[in-house]
């Protein structure tokens, strides 16, 4: 008698560059809950590099390492967004923006509703300040 085994899936948050701030389910493959694949899931785009650009609220956020490379439009609300909450001098980011939670012991897990509702306080408040100001990159830098 053969066992199926259920695949594993996890929560995580994405920025797309409207602004639009949506969960996406990724499924987890092998178990494997430290591999890139699962921020690459859900950037699009032919994403071949992840790359971490720094943690907010236990989350990792990751972004396309070669998205300026490839000319990916400029996502001003999650450049925005980070910046007032981690701070990013100096650069903008483009592309996905996808947040990824983690444990104590660095395994991915499925974001909280409380990690979802920090993160859209930001993204709203990005929203403001983005439709007042204008581009992040005359802003930071």
């Amino acid at each position: 008698m053969s066992t199926t085994i259920q695949p594993q899936t996890m929560t995580v948050l994405v920025l797309d560059v409207d602004g639009t701030l949506s969960e996406q389910s990724v499924e987890v493959v092998d178990g494997d809950t430290q591999s890139l694949a699962i921020p690459r899931a859900v950037m699009g785009h032919g994403a071949t590099v992840a790359q971490c650009i720094g943690e907010m609220f236990d989350m990792a956020v990751w972004c396309d390492e070669d998205g300026k490379v490839k000319e990916l439009p400029s996502n001003p609300v999650a450049t925005l967004a980070i910046a007032t909450a981690i701070g990013l001098p100096g650069d903008f980011l483009v592309g996905r923006i996808v947040f990824v939670a983690h444990d104590e012991q660095g395994r991915q897990v499925s974001v909280t509703r409380q990690q979802h509702a920090l993160l859209a306080s930001h993204v709203e408040g990005a929203e403001v300040i983005h439709a007042l100001l204008g581009s992040p990159s005359l802003i930071i830098g």
